[in-house]
């Protein structure tokens, strides 16, 4: 090959000369539209956001808070719906018992009641269940409003078996078993004074000259309450005797507590107040869908809070128990799970649950025991075999609760229910108190 003279060399380094600079303006032009890209786009990201701010976020905020309303009513709507059908069915549970009370063939023998004493609201109630309700008469004393103290005995005519009645056991004495005598009633004070503030249907002995009888009280809209009463002979009888009185009832609390709260605490209010995390929410919110038939309670061990779902209360003057009754598996497991809570910790900060106020009762720092209590069934009236036997989904009705009860395929589960604070709240639950008022 022929080396390359000086105007060959001159001409390649001119030709590259030449390309390098094309090169260099396509690159400088390039670069100009690669910023110009950039200036768009940014302009294009601003503006962006002024659209989104106009038009966009308007309608997302709106649509969140049509969202929200929405799930408020259709919470609300549910929670209407579960009270209405609770009703309706305690509705068409009357009806059939009523029903049934026309086509019997003693109706007629059944509506007795005494001409020369004028129905009450109480006896208006009543007697559509088949029974006569009559006042028992008071200590002679000044005219006093129905609504002060009134009561009335509630008489079961629905059967009057020919044979002799069972002998049962404390606290109860069935009332065909003794001759009622009517005592003199005195006010509440006086009764309050003159209890026996140690006694206990445990620890002290039940003559069997008690009787049993409902305790109503006018306006009452909730719950029944069973009540004995002592007769002459077993206590003085003085003007200032005290009349010793049993009541069972639900949906509202016990009256012998003395922590009480001005009015029901939501749930989501409760888990919110108290400071609890969704593990701890979460068996608490569990408690409503848990069938009957069982003691449906759940104990927060870090918190020593206890949350009792719609319980049934046992009440004498001065001791509550929590009654349910249940299959002996269920039962056995609630046993265990209280012994086990009490080695832990012996007092729990206890609330109630009633589905009809859609709240939670504070009831105060409670000692839990299971006892040993005689059966009160056959002490109870229809009304309230109806209404106890309607707790349990696979129970058809009372006539059924009552053969199970006695082949003892259920049995009844009673838990003492001992207060901390026997006359006023204490430092530690009036600070749960002030919690659960903020």
């Amino acid at each position: 090959m022929d080396p390359l003279d000086h105007e060959d060399i001159v001409w390649l380094r001119d030709q590259l000369s030449g390309h390098a600079h094309g090169l260099s303006d396509i690159y400088e032009r390039i670069s100009l539209t690669i910023r110009q890209l950039e200036d768009e786009k940014i302009v294009l990201q601003k503006r962006a956001e002024e659209l989104e701010q106009d038009y966009l976020t308007p309608d997302v905020h709106r649509l969140r808070e049509e969202n929200a309303s929405l799930r408020a009513k259709l919470a609300t709507a549910v929670t209407e719906k579960t009270e209405i059908t609770r009703e309706r069915d305690a509705l068409l549970r009357k009806l059939n018992g009523v029903k049934q009370l026309i086509d019997s063939p003693t109706f007629d023998d059944r509506v007795v009641s005494d001409i020369s004493e004028p129905k009450t609201d109480v006896t208006i109630m009543h007697d559509t269940f088949g029974r006569v309700i009559r006042p028992r008469p008071r200590a002679p004393q000044g005219p006093q409003p129905l609504s002060a103290h009134s009561s009335a005995t509630l008489i079961d005519t629905h059967t009057r078996s020919q044979e002799a009645p069972t002998t049962l056991g404390a606290p109860f004495v069935d009332a065909r078993a003794t001759p009622s005598v009517s005592l003199p009633l005195t006010s509440p004070a006086l009764r309050a004074l003159n209890g026996d503030l140690n006694s206990s249907p445990l620890q002290r002995p039940i003559s069997a000259s008690r009787v049993v009888s409902l305790n109503v009280s006018p306006g009452m809209s909730e719950g029944m309450s069973l009540q004995y009463e002592d007769m002459p002979g077993s206590r003085p009888t003085s003007a200032g005797a005290t009349v010793q009185k049993w009541r069972i009832h639900f949906a509202k609390p016990p009256t012998t507590v003395v922590t009480t709260l001005p009015k029901p605490v939501t749930t989501a209010a409760l888990v919110e107040k108290l400071g609890l995390d969704e593990d701890a929410k979460r068996p608490i919110e569990g408690l409503s869908s848990l069938s009957g038939g069982s003691l449906r309670f759940h104990v927060n061990e870090a918190s020593g809070l206890a949350f009792l779902y719609d319980p049934i209360f046992l009440e004498s003057p001065n001791t509550t128990y929590v009654v349910e009754w249940c299959v002996k598996q269920a039962s056995q497991d609630a046993k265990m799970y209280i012994a086990n809570i009490k080695e832990k910790g012996p007092e729990l900060h206890t609330l109630i649950y009633a589905p009809r106020k859609n709240g939670w009762h504070y009831l105060g720092l409670h000692r839990w025991n299971v006892v040993d209590f005689k059966s009160i069934w056959d002490n109870l009236a229809a009304a309230a075999h109806n209404a106890f036997a309607a707790r349990l989904p696979q129970i058809a009705d009372a006539a059924e609760m009552g053969r199970m009860l006695n082949d003892g395929q259920i049995v009844q589960l009673t838990v003492m229910l001992e207060q901390v604070s026997r006359i006023a709240p204490n430092a530690v639950e009036l600070a749960l108190m002030k919690k659960l008022r903020e």
